[in-house]
């Protein structure tokens, strides 16, 4: 039998990082749901963009590039991080929010 992959469509009881997560509050549950569908092909986008870019990229930078809401590609690098397939790198840059942001690169 085939193992899930991140970018298939999560299993009814997959978690964090095969599924979006959440924390405490309802609304997070709430958008957790929502994005339950959408984010195996976020996720996917994500990767292959990561791909393209070996110096690696910001989470915004990639939200930029690929024309999505920050808020709905940051926890996509968080899980393919978390799953190994991408890592934090000492460099920072400036965020949209002109915050300092950590740089991601593919494993």
């Amino acid at each position: 039998m085939k193992e899930p992959s991140l970018f298939d469509q999560p299993a009814p009881n997959a978690s964090y990082p095969n599924a979006p997560g959440w924390k405490q509050s309802r609304a997070s549950r709430k958008a957790a749901s929502e994005m339950r569908s959408k984010a195996p092909t976020i996720r996917q986008r994500v990767y292959a963009l990561f791909q393209q870019h070996i110096d690696g990229l910001t989470a915004d930078e990639c939200a930029e590039m690929l024309g999505l809401e920050p808020d709905a590609v940051r926890p996509r690098v968080s899980e393919l991080k978390n799953a190994g397939l991408l890592e934090r790198t000492e460099a920072l840059r400036r965020s949209m929010r002109e915050k300092s942001a950590h740089v991601y690169r593919i494993l």
